[in-house]
Parts: C-alpha cells; sequence; structure tokens
C-alpha cells in the first residue's frame, strides 16, 4: 500500500503541476464547462435548469461541472473576491483562470484516480506487482497526463472504464451478485460520461459466460438493467428532451462518418497504429502489451486477459470504422494496454534469473524516461502558444475600433459579438475589468466539419468592406488548402489576400508543431473602423450560403459590432435581415430582436421599435421567446408617455 501510495502521489503532483497552462488565455473547446455555465444562467441572472440543451455528449459530466462551478462560485463569494453574479460573470469574461483551474483539476483527481483504479484491476489480472507497475506506467504516461489537464470527458470516462473492466473481470473468475451490481453502474456511469461507455456491455456478456455458462442469466439482466436506470438517472434528459437529442446525435453520427474535412484521408486502423506507438504509450510498452497478450490471453487462456482483450478490440474495431479520428477516442483501450504491458514485465522481476530481473528494471526505467521527456516537452509547448503572442501583439499593435476578420483556432477577443449578448450594466464591469485593452469589431469567418464546403459564399472580401485587418489560421485554412479542388472560393481567398492586402505579421509555434497565424492589413484603411463618419450599408448574403441559422448568424455579429461602435442604422438592418431567415435557434433570435429593438430606441424610434416586435412576436421560433417578446413590448410601451 505504500508503494501504491507514493505512486498515486507522483501521478498527482504531474497532474497538477502545469494546469494553469496558457491562462489567462482558454484554447481548450471546454464543453462540459461551457454547458454548465449555460445550465446555471449566469448570463440570464442565474435562471438555471438542469436540461443542458446539448446532447452531443451525455450529461453526467455537465452535472458535475454544473456542481463545480456553483462551489467556485460560493468560494469565491466566501473569501470576498466577488459580491454577485455580475461580478461573477465579469470575471469569467476578463480572466477565468480560477474558473478553469477548478474545472481542471475535477479531470485532474479522475485521471489520479484512474491510477489507484488500474492498480486494482493490474493485480487481479496479473498479481500486485503487475497491479503496481501498471500503476506507475499511468501514473507516468505524457498522453494520460495532459489529457487530465483538459476539460474534457475521456479521462472520466476512463476512470469508469477501469472500474467496469475490474468488475467484469471478477465476474469472469466466477460470478457474485455484487459484482454484477458494481459493473452496472460503472458501466451506466461509463455512458453518461460518453456514449461509447456502451461499448462496455459486450465484455461484460462475455465475462458472464466464462464465469457462469448457462445459468444466472437473470444476474446479467439485472447488471444491464442497473447499467441503464444509471444512465436514464445522470442522463435524465436524454429522455425527457429526446427531439433534441436525436437531432444532437444524428449530427454526431455524421460527424463520425465524414471525419475533419481537410485531414489526410489514410486508414483510421494506420493513424491509430501510429498514434499508439508514438503519442499514446511509447514503443517498449505496445511491444511489452503484445507479449503480455500473447502469453496471457493466447498461451495461459486466462479468462480476465480474454475479457480485457475482447474489449480492446471491439472498442479499436469501432472507432477505427469512423472517419472522424482524435487521439483522445484511445485512452479507454490505455489500461488494457498498461495491464498487459506489465504482466510480463512482472513475471520477469519475480524471474530467478538474474539476466531477466535486470532486463525488467532496463524496459521499466525506459518506459519512464519516455515518458518523462514527453511531458516536458508538452509542458513546454503548451506555455508557448502562437495564439498567446498573436493575441499580445494585435492588443499592443492593432488600435481600438478595428474591424478585424478572423478565422476559427485564433486568439482570444473580448470582442461586440460576445458583450453585446449581455445587459448593459454586465457589459460597462466587463469594459471597466478590462481597462486599457483595446476591443474591437470582430467577425469570425464560419467554419463547418459536417458539409464543409458550406463556408465557400463567407469567403468574400466583398462581404467585409469595413474589415481593416484579416487573421488566418493554419489550422483551418491548412485543411482547405490540402482539398484545393474541393474548396475554389477559400483558395482564391486566400489568393486575393496576397494581392489586395499587405503582410504585416506572422506567428509561428516555437516547436514548429502547432497552429501558425498571418496577420494581413487593408492598405486603404487609414482610419480604424470606429473612427469612419459613414461605412458601406450591410452586405448581402447570396441565396447559397448555409442554413437559415448560419446565415442568422452572420448578421448578428455584423449588427453586434456595428451597434457597440455606435453605427445604429447599420445595425437594425444587420438585425432585421437575421430575422428574416427565421433562425430555428431560440437564443439567437432572442439576441436579433433585443438587438434591433436597442438600434431604435438608441435612435429614438420607439413606436417602430414596438411595431417591429409585433411583426417578430409572430415568427417566433417557440412559445417561450413569444411570452418574452411580448413581455418587452409591454415593458416599452409602459415605459414610453
Amino acid at each position: 500500500m505504500i508503494l501504491l501510495g507514493v505512486i498515486v502521489l507522483v501521478a498527482l503532483v504531474l497532474r497538477l503541476r502545469g494546469l494553469g497552462w496558457a491562462l489567462p488565455y482558454t484554447y481548450e473547446e471546454a464543453r462540459p464547462l461551457h454547458v454548465a455555465f449555460q445550465m446555471w444562467g449566469w448570463d440570464r441572472g442565474g435562471d438555471a435548469t438542469l436540461n443542458p440543451h446539448f446532447f452531443n455528449y451525455p450529461s453526467l459530466l455537465f452535472y458535475v461541472h454544473f456542481v463545480t462551478q456553483g462551489l467556485t462560485y460560493l468560494g469565491l463569494q466566501l473569501a470576498g473576491r466577488i459580491e454577485s453574479i455580475v461580478d461573477w460573470q465579469v470575471l469569467f469574461l476578463t480572466d477565468p483562470s480560477v474558473i478553469y483551474l477548478t474545472e481542471r483539476a475535477v479531470t485532474a483527481l479522475f485521471g489520479i484516480a484512474s491510477v489507484w483504479a488500474i492498480a486494482r484491476l493490474g493485480t487481479l489480472v496479473a498479481g500486485r506487482t503487475a497491479g503496481l507497475l501498471a500503476a506507475l506506467f499511468l501514473a507516468l504516461n505524457a498522453f494520460h497526463i495532459g489529457s487530465s489537464q483538459r476539460i474534457d470527458v475521456d479521462v472520466p470516462l476512463t476512470f469508469f472504464v477501469i472500474v467496469a473492466l475490474w468488475a467484469v473481470v471478477r465476474i469472469s473468475r466466477g460470478p457474485v451478485r455484487r459484482d454484477y451490481v458494481v459493473a452496472g453502474i460503472a458501466i451506466g456511469l461509463a455512458a453518461s460520461s460518453k456514449y461509447t461507455g456502451f461499448f462496455l456491455l459486450l465484455p461484460l456478456v462475455v465475462a458472464h459466460v466464462l464465469g457462469a455458462g448457462r445459468h444466472r442469466h437473470h444476474a446479467l439482466f439485472i447488471a444491464a438493467g442497473i447499467a441503464c436506470v444509471t444512465f436514464a438517472f445522470t442522463s435524465p434528459f436524454v429522455l425527457l428532451d429526446f427531439r433534441e437529442f436525436w437531432s444532437a446525435l444524428s449530427y454526431e453520427r455524421s460527424h463520425m462518418a465524414e471525419g475533419h474535412f481537410g485531414v489526410a484521408q489514410t486508414s483510421s486502423w494506420i493513424a491509430y497504429g501510429k498514434a499508439l506507438a508514438g503519442r499514446v504509450v511509447s514503443i517498449p510498452v505496445v511491444l511489452a502489451a503484445m507479449a503480455g497478450m500473447g502469453w496471457l490471453a493466447f498461451r495461459r487462456r486466462d479468462r480476465a486477459a480474454i475479457v480485457l482483450l475482447v474489449f480492446a478490440l471491439f472498442y479499436l474495431v469501432i472507432i477505427s470504422s469512423w472517419k472522424m479520428r482524435a487521439d483522445r477516442y484511445l485512452l479507454p483501450v490505455l489500461p488494457v494496454l498498461l495491464v498487459f504491458a506489465a504482466a510480463p514485465m512482472a513475471a520477469l522481476l519475480h524471474s530467478k534469473t538474474r539476466l531477466r530481473r535486470v532486463t525488467a528494471v532496463l524496459l521499466i526505467l525506459a518506459v519512464g524516461a519516455v515518458d518523462l521527456g514527453r511531458h516536458g516537452r508538452a509542458v513546454a509547448a503548451m506555455h508557448a502558444d502562437a495564439r498567446t503572442e498573436a493575441a499580445n501583439w494585435i492588443d499592443a499593435n492593432i488600435p481600438h475600433g478595428a474591424f478585424i476578420l478572423t478565422e476559427h483556432y485564433g486568439p482570444d477577443f473580448i470582442a461586440p459579438p460576445l458583450l453585446m449578448q449581455f445587459d448593459p450594466s454586465l457589459r460597462v464591469q466587463v469594459l471597466k475589468r478590462m481597462g486599457a485593452r483595446p476591443v474591437h469589431a470582430v467577425q469570425r469567418l464560419p467554419m463547418f466539419q459536417t458539409q464543409p464546403e458550406e463556408s465557400a459564399p463567407f469567403y468574400a472580401l466583398a462581404l467585409y468592406p469595413c474589415a481593416d485587418y484579416v487573421v488566418t489560421s493554419s489550422a483551418v485554412r491548412g485543411r482547405y488548402e490540402r482539398e484545393p479542388a474541393r474548396f475554389p472560393e477559400q483558395i482564391r481567398f486566400y489568393e486575393r489576400l496576397a494581392t489586395e492586402t499587405r503582410m504585416v505579421r506572422e506567428f509561428a509555434p516555437p516547436s514548429g508543431d502547432g497552429i501558425r497565424l498571418t496577420v494581413y492589413q487593408r492598405p486603404s484603411r487609414s482610419t480604424p473602423f470606429s473612427l469612419r463618419d459613414s461605412i458601406p450599408p450591410p452586405p448581402i448574403l447570396p441565396p447559397d450560403a448555409g442554413s437559415p441559422d448560419r446565415q442568422a448568424s452572420f448578421y448578428y455579429d455584423l449588427g453586434a459590432n456595428y451597434a457597440f461602435f455606435g453605427f445604429h442604422r447599420e445595425a437594425y438592418v444587420s438585425y432585421i435581415r437575421a430575422l428574416d431567415r427565421r433562425p430555428g435557434d431560440p437564443r439567437l433570435f432572442m439576441q436579433c430582436a433585443i438587438g434591433a429593438v436597442g438600434a431604435l430606441l438608441s435612435t429614438g424610434q420607439t413606436e417602430t421599435a414596438l411595431l417591429v416586435l409585433e411583426r417578430v412576436a409572430a415568427a417566433a421560433p417557440d412559445d417561450d421567446v413569444r411570452a418574452r417578446i411580448k413581455a418587452m413590448r409591454e415593458q416599452i410601451s409602459a415605459a414610453t408617455p
């Protein structure tokens, strides 16, 4: 137990060290954090809901982060750091470091717990020494450390996978009701972390057949039932809001089938094979794992090894059938590989032959040295991001009020499309906290993971006559340039940048492996957007510019940029064009309605604003939005003399 305690302590230190990478800039998707933030309704004055309204992932981790945010809010309030929801929102927008640290710590704790759990699994499969070695390998694994420092679902999923496999392995050794219950709960929690957790049902069936033969089938059904009940209890709105869930699941299925556009279309088997032997684990671990599989599963025909092998192969077959791939998808099979790798090394350590014992020690040292070296390089890369350098340069060199057209995966901006979503009092507090930091009009070029060709109409400089600067990102540009025949309009856009603008700065990642940003300036723009006496009217999107929601988003962002800098007439036209598209997203529809009315009220056109609200209410996407618009109309009417 002392050795395991030391290993867990090492895992804790490695996962907490560098937890604040890149902050206060935030370059991770952090989907659980943002969904939980929306559930609290912090931007709506604290109107909380348990419905995440996001079902690309199940909901367990959303609720975990929902509770974490509530506790963080209370802690900061008790410490005197914040006094109200407005203070909390300002903190989140201007410097979310403490929020990200607590949320990353949640993932890190799951990662640390996984080290303890794999020790139990390894001990059950191949003995105490193998369990300790598997725990050591996971504690030092650079890929798992890096993943444990991000706000995502894959590390918690991996923890529940380990616990489920532990219970399933026990079932394969002999059926005990408690193990079926534990397996059912763990599988349900794994599936509620990510839908792929349901893949654990196959090893459960295999373990049941190996351990119980044709008897006690009721126990298998009980375990499957517990898994489903656990899933439903921790992701209830999958059933309660089934229509929205099915829509999100259909999108994910399409995403998995199509993959990331512009990524080399090699076989997923080859890609994952390279990842396993290159980024996820080291070659010594792969070789040792293959030896362990052959020894335990094929030579000894050990039931536990067969169960683990069935899970790993089934999981790899499924994810390798998808065009969409990511290294983090391999995390659930990582514990299986490490247990198989630890088994032969443990056997060598217990060998009576000195040479074998020395060989085992050298292998263990090689695994540790490779992973610690990778971890050091990963830490250095996370703290030297071209986007941070670009953001600092833009703040120092591009004047306040300039209009910046930017691609995704570029620098962070606190810009009007975000600021105009909030109450004016919150906006004032955010700007006050920002101090002398400039605010720019920011229009983001859309990028679509599915049907990416639909971004073509937006890649036209003529749509952005107000733009002073353009920022391109290699993470987007590189995808289009890999398939020029598929994306001719996007390629033409880059060619026009080269001839019609002047490149003023390029930001490259220090290691050469990462996102490269390029900043272009339109030479004809001597006066920043916000200081111009007049600006061109909002452009008209071509008819083929994607879905109503995509077109409305374009016009909302444009309207927010206009309104923030006082171009109210142009803002009104933009918002109305967005509403004319009849977006199905209730939140977007409401933001556009508020923006249109705000632009009219700013120019004293109260009667027109009331007429617009009456017309907009009739086109509202649902009853809730309709009721809010009617309430806003009544409030304006009551305030009008």
